[in-house]
């Protein structure tokens, strides 16, 4: 996987560089809304990737904020798989499996950015919950 060379050293930084995602509801997607949001998540995973991988050689060997940013990381390498598997071109209940297990991972990610952010600026944690 290639990532975006982005630099980012603090909450406050991965707060303004992220782009809020929100998931259709609706039953019909259209080709370019699918396309905007892989965009956005995409953006937003290699902010999160930039911040852990710039955080995680100084974090504690064995400490719950170095746990918290591996999962951070797992999750987001998550996030890209099932995005990449998620295609502008079909519809159908398989198009909604597919989101709805985009849509989870993603929420699990979110999870573990917040838990990153409780452990480093806490009270960042509000600012970040509604960024991403």
């Amino acid at each position: 996987m290639v990532f975006k060379q982005i630099s980012v050293t603090s909450i406050a930084e991965v707060i303004h560089n992220v782009q809020q995602v929100e998931f259709p509801t609706d039953h019909f997607i259209s080709s370019q809304e699918i396309v905007e949001l892989k965009r956005k998540i995409k953006q937003n995973c290699d902010v999160m990737i930039a911040y852990a991988q710039h955080v995680l050689p100084v974090a504690a060997k064995g400490s719950y904020h170095e746990a918290i940013l591996r999962q951070l990381r797992q999750d987001v390498m998550l996030v890209r798989a099932e995005c990449g598997k998620v295609n502008a071109n079909f519809a159908g209940a398989k198009h909604r499996s597919k989101l709805t297990q985009l849509h989870a991972a993603y929420e699990e990610m979110r999870l573990a950015a917040v838990l990153v952010c409780q452990g480093a600026e806490p009270e960042l944690i509000d600012s970040l919950a509604v960024a991403l």
